[in-house]
């Protein structure tokens, strides 16, 4: 599960998506939430067997399709990533997606 906070005029909103795939460079959720293409927002995720949350900012690029995917939700890229978790996401990755 991925928390995202989207920061508006005077307001934060959050929002919570389920993690269908992640990468080194972003992300696809599902969720009823449809960002617009171009909304950035802070997020928190766990890693599997990991105590501590991965923590950032990302960028929404696309909506999904529902007829393609079979799903509603957003494709985001990673703006930056807060302490070791870039490194922490390259790990996951490079073992769970060899």
């Amino acid at each position: 599960m991925v928390f995202a906070d989207v920061n508006g005029h005077d307001q934060q909103d959050r929002s919570l998506f389920q993690t269908v795939n992640v990468s080194r460079t972003g992300l696809l959720l599902q969720g009823d939430d449809l960002f617009q293409p171009g909304t950035t927002f802070d997020f928190a995720f766990r890693l599997p067997s990991e105590p501590r949350p991965v923590e950032g900012r990302a960028e929404v690029v696309r909506r999904t399709d529902p007829y393609r995917e079979g799903m509603q939700g957003i494709g985001a890229r990673f703006v930056s990533l807060e302490d070791d978790g870039k490194f922490r996401l390259k790990q996951y990755v490079k073992y769970f997606h060899a």
